[in-house]
């Protein structure tokens, strides 16, 4: 939700919107924060799996929608709140690099922090769309190539 009022805001040119709803933006944000960067065990779009924790997908889904928050903080000039919302971002990428890719296979994304780096898991990392169309970067390129590359090998 964080992620579609700032696309609004920015698109309509209207911060009226996130004003009036900044609070809840908050409530969510804070949630990211606490709960972003290792997911609870929790179905996503990769539920063939079924239920799973700390998905490398969904915690780069927090970093979109902190970045977002940053942003909605940013429009309205609430400059203290988007520095603490865009400084949490940088620290969830370095925790899905570091817990969520293998090179099993190639570099690539595994489905859950936990899976076994001797096997090959993957997730797809549809989540790092918003990073970019944002206009954040925040999520490495080297990240989305090295995913693009394994899929093209494998699939």
């Amino acid at each position: 939700m964080i992620i579609i009022a700032v696309a609004y805001a920015k698109a309509a040119k209207d911060t009226a919107y996130l004003q009036k709803h900044y609070p809840k933006l908050q409530q969510w944000a804070s949630y990211l924060l606490t709960d972003g960067q290792f997911p609870g065990n929790q179905l996503s779009t990769n539920d063939f799996q079924g239920r799973a924790a700390n998905q490398p997908n969904l915690a780069l889904n927090a970093v979109s929608g902190l970045d977002a928050m940053s942003q909605a903080a940013t429009l309205p000039g609430k400059t203290a709140d988007s520095t603490k919302y865009r400084n949490a971002a940088p620290q969830f990428v370095y925790t899905v690099q570091r817990y969520g890719t293998t090179t099993t296979g190639g570099n690539h994304t595994k489905l859950s922090y936990n899976d076994d780096p001797t096997t090959s898991t993957y997730s797809t990392t549809y989540n790092t769309r918003p990073d970019r169309a944002l206009g954040s970067n925040i999520i490495p390129q080297s990240l989305l190539t090295e995913n693009a590359n394994f899929y093209a090998k494998h699939f």
